[in-house]
């Protein structure tokens, strides 16, 4: 699935995360109905059939609790740009 172009089965969001959540990049795309941290305000509804293309996948592990998260990187364009 890496560097292939894959279509969104449903509308999701495309937000612009708080900082201190960041791993990388500072958009993050979630589900419509996610429940977000109060300091995420910019928002974006990208609707189902938009392509997208997965680039990179990494594991970040917490220097103080030790839990891995894993996070997909990749991009996606629409009228807003890339």
């Amino acid at each position: 699935m890496v560097n292939q172009k894959l279509a969104l089965e449903r509308d999701v969001l495309l937000v612009k995360n708080r900082a201190s959540y960041v791993f990388k990049k500072h958009f993050l795309i979630v589900e419509t109905d996610a429940v977000l941290d109060e300091g995420i305000t910019e928002k974006q509804v990208i609707k189902a059939g938009t392509q997208l293309i997965l680039n990179n996948a990494e594991l970040f592990t917490n220097g103080t609790s030790c839990t891995t998260t894993r996070v997909v990187f990749g991009s996606i364009s629409n009228k807003n740009g890339e």
